[in-house]
């Protein structure tokens, strides 16, 4: 495994203490109102008191706690942690060393494993090496030619390359031939303009990665939810991404019963959902549906969306222009 993922820690083998009480990015505990089970809050200076391997790990699992990380070491994925008792427990894979709980298995295991936990309902996010230890050898040579006094660097570059989940499997032979929906859901409030007894309007995105397709629309719906229900039942999504700040109790607890709990994230803030405007913008500015990536002439919307780009937005850029 080498010097750079020594698993021993100026702790000792016991748990340090960003596991020992848990929060989030935020400081949010688990439980408290607001959490966000996708980060784990680690300081610079608990990273400092880790092995560079280590230290790397960690500032990459910090953001994907809702993520089995299968963490490349030369030939072989390994996993640490909460990770390693998951994998003990699912695909019954030893424990390696005494210290810390350390999992691992060959790299040519992968696709066999990932298939396995992914049918299961486990999001899986895998790092791979992006230099060779001669690279980075190369790099901190050049590093000190630029600046005598550079810190040259322990580890090899690692990044995730993949994200593997049951609503975002883009191969045929792990996805298998039925359509496995990853549905987004949010919901505004009802307004003047709505049927009466109407509770609010959903706005739905189903997206089936594997075949390229996606369905987008929205509705409005009464106090019982019975169009969400029948969306549900109809579509039996694989994987649901959820507003939280927009979606009430009701409405969640409707999509709980229907998707995982392990397989339903719900994401907070502008940057998880964004505006109408902030998502036409998006789309117009990354060029999507440029005549040049098979769009249309001018980048205009394909027909059968163009209704839903948003008013306010397209008087935005005729002023603009």
């Amino acid at each position: 495994m080498g010097s750079e993922m020594c698993i021993r820690d100026s702790w000792e083998g016991t748990p340090p203490p960003f596991l020992v009480d848990p929060t989030d990015r935020a400081g949010v505990r688990p439980g408290e109102a607001g959490h966000d089970g996708r980060t784990l809050r680690v300081t610079d200076a608990e990273l400092a008191r880790l092995s560079p391997g280590m230290e790397q790990y960690w500032r990459i699992k910090r953001n994907n706690m809702d993520c089995v990380l299968c963490f490349k070491v030369g030939k072989f994925y390994e996993l640490f942690e909460d990770d390693a008792h998951l994998v003990h427990r699912e695909l019954e894979l030893n424990y390696m060393g005494k210290a810390r709980p350390h999992a691992g298995f060959p790299e040519a295991a992968l696709p066999k494993y990932a298939e396995q936990l992914v049918a299961r309902g486990y999001r899986l996010a895998v790092v791979e090496q992006m230099e060779t230890p001669a690279q980075l050898a190369e790099r901190n040579r050049l590093a000190k030619v630029a600046n005598p006094r550079a810190k040259a660097e322990r580890a090899v570059r690692r990044e995730v390359c993949s994200l593997l989940s049951p609503g975002t499997l883009t191969s045929a032979s792990l996805a298998g031939p039925e359509a496995r929906w990853l549905l987004a859901l949010t919901m505004r409030e009802p307004t003047a303009a709505d049927p009466p007894g109407c509770a609010g309007a959903f706005g739905a995105c189903l997206v089936d990665a594997a075949a390229s397709r996606f369905v987008v629309g929205s509705f409005a719906d009464g106090p019982t939810l019975g169009r969400l229900r029948t969306l549900l039942a109809e579509a039996a999504p694989a994987e649901a991404l959820l507003d939280a700040d927009r979606l009430p109790a009701a409405a969640a607890l409707v999509v709980a019963l229907a998707v995982r709990e392990r397989c339903i994230s719900r994401v907070r803030g502008a940057d998880a959902f964004p505006s109408a405007d902030t998502a036409a913008a998006e789309l117009d500015a990354n060029g999507y549906f440029d005549a040049e990536l098979g769009g249309c002439a001018g980048g205009a919307w394909p027909e059968p969306i163009a209704h839903f780009r948003p008013v306010s937005y397209t008087h935005l850029r005729a002023h603009e222009t």
